[in-house]
């Protein structure tokens, strides 16, 4: 076992949890409102929840929030989305990896012009492509370093980013 494969395992489970959390028909069983749903552990006997009550009641049992902002992404994992913008060679913005990091997650393509230079715009091959830059630049974070892909300067443009004062052309210049 290499010392990617956990993380590259993980990764793979968090994609899964949440490319399938949307789900169910109907109505939301505590306000109502119709979907999308999304479950909550430890509250599986209630069944799905629309995204308002699902927020409400993970806070209430000190689960977190799903982020569904590129703020709240950066707010949650900074570092994935620093191995993004280096994943990228500075092509992402903060705000752009976060954005990425959100569609992929709720298995949507994200639309840009490396994406679209790399996959096309077939919207299943975008899909697909982003989860492999993701993959890819989380298995490959240890080498993130030197011009163009280092990592302590991605961070600190996510830091900046948080602070309101993030790069808005792209990170390295």
């Amino acid at each position: 076992m290499t010392t990617t494969e956990p993380f590259t395992e993980a990764l793979a489970a968090f994609h899964d949890l949440w490319r399938t959390a949307p789900f169910g028909e109907g109505r939301c069983p505590l306000c109502g409102a119709r979907g999308p749903f999304f479950p909550v552990p430890g509250f599986a006997d209630r069944g799905p929840l629309c995204a308002r009550c699902h927020d409400d009641v993970a806070a209430r049992l000190g689960l977190r929030a799903r982020p569904r902002t590129p703020e709240g992404v950066l707010r949650r994992w900074p570092r994935i989305v620093a191995h993004l913008i280096c994943a990228s060679l500075g092509y992402f913005t903060p705000r752009a990896a976060a954005a990425a990091l959100l569609a992929y997650r709720d298995d949507e393509p994200f639309y840009c012009e490396w994406f679209d230079s790399l996959f096309g715009m077939d919207r299943q091959e975008l899909i697909a492509g982003g989860a492999q830059v993701l993959r890819a630049a989380v298995a490959d974070r240890h080498r993130h370093r030197g011009y163009m892909a280092d990592y302590a300067t991605a961070r600190r443009l996510v830091a900046a980013e948080r602070e309101g004062r993030g790069p808005t052309l792209a990170s390295w210049f």
